[in-house]
């Protein structure tokens, strides 16, 4: 069963059957894993697949967007990557900006992984997979996104960039209500009609960034195409 809220608003559907989800080894290999799983649902019969998840690797989601547009040009149906609608992502970061004072905004930096607004969101949906220690633990970040890349690539870098002592379930909560709200909005107006690929896609924005290219997609990239390399050897040298 589906349900939608937004505000005073909400939308739920039937009761329906589970769906089997069986993808050939062929899509787990490369850069278009995705599109098995668009046309496994679409062969099913599947037309509104709203996709929700909180990763923000830029090649995970184009892997999703291409899953989306695939299944569109293919099945006629709409597949949304929620996550990457920059409406949505905003929700995220309207929350921080609002919800951070200067002195926090500061200290976290430009926290690309694990800071303040991470550990509070899963301090808020599930506080026993937080480590005790997180509130301790030292800033390690930069006030640039240049600067927090060059930090992680320091030994010893022990794997977060921002500062989570900071975080809070309240301050998580926040951003979750946000986030979340901004998704169902945007899920109703593309249920109403609304074209999403008219909608700024955050991957795009990212491509767009020298920085993030050098730094993040660039080398994200070649260490998926090096992996591809390894499993097609080995299913070339696997057929009879």
């Amino acid at each position: 069963m589906l349900v939608v809220k937004a505000g005073n608003t909400s939308v739920s559907s039937d009761w329906g059957p589970g769906v089997k989800v069986a993808l050939g080894k062929e899509w787990w290999v490369g850069d278009h894993w995705g599109l098995g799983l668009a046309a496994e649902l679409g062969d099913q019969g599947f037309r509104w697949i709203m996709v929700v998840h909180v990763h923000g690797a830029p090649l995970h989601i184009r892997a999703i967007d291409d899953a989306g547009d695939f299944f569109h040009d293919t099945y006629g149906g709409r597949m949304v990557n929620l996550w990457d609608l920059v409406p949505v992502i905003s929700g995220w970061g309207n929350a921080m900006v609002a919800g951070m004072t200067d002195a926090e905004k500061k200290e976290d930096g430009s926290s690309l992984h694990g800071g303040m607004d991470e550990h509070s969101l899963i301090l808020h949906l599930k506080p026993e997979l937080v480590a005790p220690g997180y509130k301790n633990a030292p800033a390690v970040t930069g006030q640039s996104a240049q600067e927090s890349f060059d930090v992680a690539k320091k030994p010893g870098w022990p794997g977060y960039l921002g500062s989570p002592r900071l975080a809070t379930a309240a301050f998580g909560e926040k951003i979750w209500k946000a986030f979340s709200a901004a998704a169902s909005e945007q899920t109703l107006k593309i249920l109403d009609g609304a074209d999403p690929s008219a909608i700024p896609r955050y991957a795009d924005i990212l491509e767009k960034n020298p920085l993030y290219q050098k730094e993040w997609i660039g080398p994200a990239k070649a260490h998926d195409e090096a992996l591809d390399a390894k499993e097609r050897e080995w299913l070339r040298r696997r057929k009879p």
